[in-house]
């Protein structure tokens, strides 16, 4: 096996290794390493071990009852999103029928588009762990992750990483979701990329699409203010023929840069200015 020798971590990255992203780009970093060197020491070391833990991941899953409770307070959380002008998406992180983290979306409060839900939820993990000096993937194979929307391509990337073994939510994610709406991170094949998990979808989703729409329909105070594009006096309106995509100023400056041999290409659009145009 070859070790990537060409892994960097930034340094902002390494002095916040209790925050979701340092833990995530660190672990990556020493479990490439790690893992290289172990194979080439020790190629046998640890087959039953990892036997055993993937025996207990594949049979690893609540009861009916305890979804329906766990989800129930995921929601809670959603809507107490939905009132503070976020994206309704609420989140538990529970292990041993203990809930070590929990989180909703933060993005509009913090100005941080990572301050996803499941991040939130994360953060506190790793603190609940570096309290009681455990290893956060020891824990986290025994911990169960229930959101309220398909976690995102990037989220779902992050759960693979400190070895989650299961995911329970709601509604699919169709623009973003990664835990197979878009991509299917939990079943990928990606080595050195954590542990594959599996996924319970569809738990109330009826009811999470309904919030989703309710954030949608109302104005967004934090959406930025559409600028004006005429100036004042002049209208203006596009002309074909449409025959390929190139701007004429565009195609001007390429043409002094790089002139090109060969017939000269027609516009993609004119534009004219228009008079007396009736209101």
């Amino acid at each position: 096996m070859s070790c990537p020798s060409n892994i960097i971590v930034p340094s902002d990255a390494r002095k916040c290794l209790h925050s979701s992203e340092g833990f995530i780009a660190r672990w990556f970093e020493l479990s490439c390493r790690s893992t290289c060197a172990s194979s080439l020491l020790h190629p046998k070391m640890g087959t039953d071990n990892e036997k055993d833990a993937v025996v207990v991941r594949e049979n690893f899953q609540p009861c009916a009852e305890d979804i329906e409770m766990w989800m129930a307070s995921a929601f809670d959380m959603a809507k107490e999103a939905l009132e503070n002008g976020e994206v309704p998406v609420g989140c538990l992180m529970v292990y041993n029928n203990e809930i070590l983290g929990k989180g909703r979306n933060e993005v509009n409060e913090t100005k941080n588009a990572t301050r996803h839900a499941e991040m939130v939820a994360l953060d506190q993990v790793l603190e609940w762990c570096r309290q009681r000096d455990l290893k956060p993937r020891t824990v986290c194979e025994r911990t169960v992750l229930y959101v309220t929307v398909e976690p995102c391509i990037m989220c779902a990337a992050a759960l693979r990483l400190i070895n989650i073994p299961l995911v329970v939510y709601g509604c699919n994610n169709d623009r973003f979701g990664g835990c197979g709406s878009v991509l299917d991170i939990p079943a990928a094949d990606l080595p050195l990329t954590g542990s594959s998990f599996k996924c319970i979808s569809g738990i109330r989703a009826e009811e999470a699409v309904e919030m989703l729409k309710t954030f949608y329909k109302q104005e967004n105070p934090n959406a930025p203010k559409p600028k004006a594009r005429k100036e004042a006096g002049r209208q203006y309106s596009l002309a074909p023929p449409l025959h390929n995509l190139i701007h004429p100023r565009v195609y001007d400056e390429l043409n002094t840069v790089c002139p090109t041999s060969g017939p000269p290409l027609t516009p993609v659009f004119q534009v004219r200015e228009m008079t007396n145009v009736p209101s």
